[in-house]
């Protein structure tokens, strides 16, 4: 999930809004994907992403700043969150005019309004961005339900987090992703207990299959996803959910550079959906071997003292170097996949593409071209595309 603190988006139009599953003729369509997450605790609201500031157009106090939205554009926020939202109870915008400078810098990330006052909107969380970029905020609710604007209580997850007194334990979670305009407050779910943690984010290569498991895996998230997959960093990273535990085989042919499976935070082990956990990942990094130009591919969330190989060992195509998790940021157990042409911690990745098996076909198709690109929504196995969960698993 979300993986490097600086994380473009190429790829067919089709691929941006809608994916198809031709066994089934499934449509995942941005819808699909937050529904997906709203099972397991996770609400994503990306209302304010596809709006753009609109050149020599005036804002609401009626100057020419190219930085802030219009009066109409609020009005289109306000609609959609209606429409698409249910949790997002409104979009604000503000005047910095009206603050002092050091007012600005007090103004908090994140607020939530007193149950017990007379406010509108008791219990109310408040996202605020006082800058002149879009961002985003995950914020994280624990021990305690939240409700939507119709009283409706959304659905949880769990989180296992190093800060919290209760160390190691399991908690019940709601996470809130919020895309935030500049100069613009989000007031969302309501609720009377939380904690939160802000923060903001202003080629290709084949990379081969392991072929051992004919198992079908389900592509959670893939090119662009809106959980986490819109930093730079992630833009192009592929997760497959899978059981803890899954043998993971490296797959390529290269060298190890890094390997981090202490459990992510503080010597203790952190999963779930706490936004405090974003950063505090287990994974193992390779750089690929007779490449023309630098390639790592690195695997994130594996399971806490996995790894069978360290760094500097040569590892071939298909062995097994360590076993799948759920550490870090992750609503449910899975492995998470990226490629890029740096090992340093900004670079951004690139598009890889899995190589089928020799000789096998792809159900979507029935072609046996050797190189395909995993989409959300879809089940694979080394073949390609596949129904479902299929006779692979059975």
């Amino acid at each position: 999930m979300a993986k490097r603190k600086s994380k473009s988006k190429r790829g067919s139009k089709k691929s941006q809004s809608q994916v198809f599953t031709a066994a089934t003729c499934q449509v995942w369509t941005p819808q699909v994907e937050r529904e997906y997450y709203k099972r397991l605790g996770c609400h994503i609201a990306t209302v304010a992403r596809p709006l753009s500031p609109r050149k020599n157009s005036k804002d609401t106090w009626g100057r020419n700043d190219p930085t802030r939205i219009t009066c109409s554009q609020l009005d289109e926020l306000h609609r959609a969150a209606q429409r698409d939202y249910p949790w997002l109870i409104g979009v604000e915008l503000f005047d910095p005019s009206d603050y002092f400078p050091e007012d600005i810098a007090a103004i908090p990330d994140v607020a939530m309004s007193d149950a017990c006052e007379e406010d509108e909107d008791p219990g109310c969380l408040t996202v605020a961005n006082t800058s002149n970029e879009t961002k985003i905020c995950f914020v994280t609710v624990f021990d305690v339900d939240v409700c939507d604007v119709n009283g409706q209580t959304l659905t949880g997850g769990t989180t296992v987090t190093t800060t919290r007194p209760r160390r190691g334990s399991a908690q019940h979670s709601s996470c809130f992703v919020h895309a935030i305009l500049s100069c613009t407050c989000v007031r969302s779910a309501r609720g009377n207990i939380w904690r939160a943690m802000y923060h903001s984010r202003a080629g290709r290569s084949d990379v081969m299959s392991p072929d051992e498991d004919e198992r079908a895996y389900f592509c959670s998230q893939s090119e662009h996803g809106q959980l986490t997959h819109y930093f730079a960093g992630n833009h192009h990273a592929i997760d497959f959910a899978c059981p803890m535990g899954t043998m993971l085989h490296s797959p390529v042919d290269g060298t190890v550079v890094q390997v981090n499976d202490t459990g992510g935070g503080e010597g203790h082990e952190v999963s779930g959906i706490a936004a405090t956990n974003m950063f505090q990942w287990n994974s193992i990094m390779l750089r690929v071997d007779d490449d023309q130009s630098p390639l790592f591919v690195e695997l994130v969330h594996i399971q806490t003292k996995s790894c069978v190989v360290k760094c500097g060992d040569k590892v071939r195509r298909g062995q097994l170097i360590c076993r799948s998790g759920s550490v870090g940021f992750s609503p449910e157990p899975h492995v998470h996949m990226a490629a890029y042409r740096s090992a340093e911690n900004a670079a951004a990745t690139v598009r890889f593409r899995f190589k089928r098996r020799a000789g096998r076909a792809s159900e979507e198709t029935g072609e046996s071209s050797r190189a395909f690109v995993a989409m959300a929504g879809g089940w694979y196995t080394s073949s390609g595309l596949v129904s479902e969960e299929t006779d692979a698993n059975k």
